[in-house]
């Protein structure tokens, strides 16, 4: 005579039958989010540069004579590693500022290391000037080369250049 499943057996896999089902609410989301929002397309042409030469100034040291920031050093494999600097240097001047500046900027670097033009779609000077005095300073050691980084949406701006119009 054959044995048959226990109650044991049945018991074990009714708990793992349930055990793996389950329910969850989803609810709509706001239409109105902004996570909801598509980005929008870089420009045609690319990013518009914002800069007079700031980052070329004779205030600043030749880029020869400026130190290889550590902040931007990788490994022996990848010694470039400016791309996890920029986001850095971003989050560092919009904290300063305590605003959030908007839309696409672009920051270029020339074939000696050094920062070269920054480019915005909706220019901030003081976003601009905090990331001339982190990035004017130093060098990276990387080839020439453009990263371009989207800031988010919004309609701030980190200089009160203007007062906001007043709400009707």
């Amino acid at each position: 005579m054959k044995a048959g499943p226990t109650g044991t057996s049945w018991l074990v896999a009714l708990v793992l039958a349930l055990a793996c089902s389950r329910e969850a609410e989803v609810e709509e989301g706001d239409p109105l989010l902004l996570e909801d929002t598509p980005i929008p397309r870089i420009p045609d042409g690319g990013v518009p540069s914002v800069l007079n030469g700031e980052l070329a100034s004779p205030d600043l040291p030749a880029c020869a004579d400026r130190p290889i920031a550590a902040r931007c050093e990788g490994s022996n494999d990848f010694p470039c590693r400016v791309s996890q600097l920029v986001p850095i240097a971003i989050d560092e001047c919009q904290a300063e500022l305590t605003c959030r500046a908007t839309d696409w900027l672009t920051l270029s670097m020339d074939g000696e290391g050094c920062f070269s033009d920054i480019g915005m779609t909706r220019p901030d000077p003081a976003l601009i000037a905090c990331l001339v005095r982190i990035l004017g300073g130093m060098r990276c050691p990387c080839d020439a080369q453009t990263l371009t980084q989207y800031l988010g949406f919004g309609t701030g701006n980190c200089s009160p250049m203007e007062p906001p119009a007043p709400i009707e």
